[in-house]
């Protein structure tokens, strides 16, 4: 039973982030606040209760949770920043924005502020005026990790590639000095620089000193006993048995969801539909996952639940799902789009509830998955991206059951509107690859689908190096670098390649 004492709770919330139970310590924070909102460390644990709702990719109830602390906050510049990181992290730039600027209203000086107002100065494209904050906060005596890491994604946009690599180097030798997510941070950023200036030995050892430093426990038979669960219940004949049933329910063609093994091409995809004037994407969100777990289906899969839930059940399960996604759309009418990677698992859920949902599956090498993943350090509940073994454990397994979802929910399930988006078909023609995306979900053809990199929309899973740069080829084949370094870390992947029909050429 959970202590209904201040330092009760604390230590509740402390152990359970030990642990790795992050949803519990997120529950005793929220606890904590409703009893005690006036007690001295009230925002201390406000702050902690955003930042775990970032690692959880919950952004929207990390804003609520934040901005509840009302004008209480205005001279707190960590709370502020947590905020700020959660608007960042949603998707939301102009918010972000904005957040940002409360933060230097209360700390002209708070270093990661001013590194992340210059990544978002950069997604506007004022990379000039971006660089000028970062110089400007050298010169007048800031000194932290967080400007060498933003000059290292921004250096190179001004010509800076090689005194930006001197100052992460020079920054990495202070060792323990620098925070353990700080030094992995930079040296994912040193990974980008290296591999730019072609030292691609260099990066793959940066990536990889990087992953080791982050690399915690990762449950990989789980993840494969729910794949092959998913699997082995979302069959032929289950999804025929739903017809019937879904015949009963109200249709949800206002809900287009982008999904896929992350770095396969999901944000490419999102943006090239989300230009489309009837498309507003909301970024990625957990209200599917939401939806599984308040249904009993995200930590196990039963379609016996769905049988006993019946209809009228699955009819309010569906309408607070659009609702959610809804509410966090600016425009009152249109299709959200949802580009979360890992919804991927719920499509025979949605096959079961939302009857005219779109569904878009990306596919991408795997060897070029991996390195992407391998050298992006992710915010939070991706520690399988630490370790090439990891990676491919992983992706065998997703795989798979994108192979199944392929196979089935068109032929059986036909009232879902799926399709598949291969990245490197988009990307070597992409008004004929963009104009079939755009007819496959429904929608007719609109020239700003293939201009999207004209629009000023911050899109968090993006680098800044890769702001306003549209549709490119220079990350397809990119494995190929580094396997000369790699030893027999592309064994496994090229297995899967060749499963997928990639070559080697």
């Amino acid at each position: 039973m959970a202590s209904a004492t201040p330092s009760g709770l604390l230590q509740e919330m402390e152990r359970a982030i030990a642990s790795g139970d992050l949803r519990r310590a997120l529950k005793m924070s929220k606890s904590f606040l409703s009893k005690f909102r006036s007690h001295p460390k009230a925002m201390r644990v406000r702050e902690r209760a955003v930042q775990i709702c970032i690692k959880l990719g919950d952004y929207a109830e990390g804003v609520r949770i934040g901005e509840a602390a009302g004008a209480a906050a205005d001279q707190d510049a960590e709370l502020l920043y947590a905020v700020a990181q959660a608007y960042v992290y949603g998707g939301q730039g102009v918010q972000a924005e904005e957040a940002v600027r409360r933060v230097l209203r209360a700390d002209p000086d708070h270093p990661a502020a001013i590194a992340r107002m210059a990544v978002l100065l950069q997604s506007q494209r004022r990379t000039d005026e971006a660089v000028a904050l970062l110089d400007e906060a050298v010169a007048r005596g800031v000194d932290a990790w967080d400007l060498d890491h933003a000059f290292a994604q921004l250096g190179p946009r001004v010509g800076r590639t090689a005194e930006a690599i001197d100052r992460v180097r020079s920054r990495l030798g202070l060792g323990d000095a620098i925070p353990k997510s700080g030094r992995a941070e930079l040296l994912c950023g040193l990974a980008e620089l290296l591999e730019k200036d072609g030292d691609y030995g260099g990066a793959w050892n940066a990536a990889c000193e990087a992953a080791a430093l982050m690399k915690t426990a990762w449950n990989a038979e789980w993840h494969e006993r729910v794949i092959r669960d998913t699997i082995e219940a979302y069959s032929p004949e289950a999804l025929r048995r739903m017809g019937e049933m879904v015949s009963k329910l109200e249709p949800c063609d206002d809900l287009l969801f982008v999904m896929g093994m992350p770095r396969s091409g999901t944000t490419l995809v999102e943006q090239i539909l989300a230009a489309h004037p009837e498309i507003e994407s909301v970024g990625e969100t957990t209200v599917l996952n939401d939806t599984a777990e308040a249904l009993g289906l995200a930590a196990q899969v039963d379609l016996g639940v769905l049988e006993r839930a019946g209809p009228a059940k699955l009819a309010k399960s569906a309408r607070q799902m659009r609702e959610r996604l809804s509410g966090l759309s600016p425009k009152d009418d249109g299709t959200v789009l949802d580009k979360q990677p890992f919804n991927d698992r719920y499509i025979g859920l949605l096959a079961a509830m939302a009857p005219g949902a779109r569904v878009v599956q990306t596919r991408r090498d795997p060897r070029d998955i991996a390195i992407s993943c391998l050298f992006r350090n992710f915010v939070g509940g991706m520690e399988w991206s630490n370790s090439m073994a990891w990676i491919s454990r992983l992706m065998e397994a997703r795989l798979e059951l994108h192979r199944h979802w392929l196979a089935v929910i068109s032929e059986h399930a036909p009232w879902i509107r799926f399709t598949e988006a291969r990245y490197e078909s988009l990307v070597a023609d992409p008004e004929k690859e963009a104009r079939a995306l755009v007819g496959a979900v429904g929608f007719e053809w609109d020239d700003a689908c293939l201009n999207f990199d004209r629009r000023k929309r911050m899109i968090p899973t993006l680098q800044p190096g890769q702001t306003g740069r549209g549709v490119y080829s220079g990350s397809v084949g990119r494995w190929k670098r580094f396997e000369p370094y790699a030893g027999n870390a592309f064994e496994a992947l090229h297995r899967l390649a060749e499963q997928m029909g990639y070559t080697d050429s």
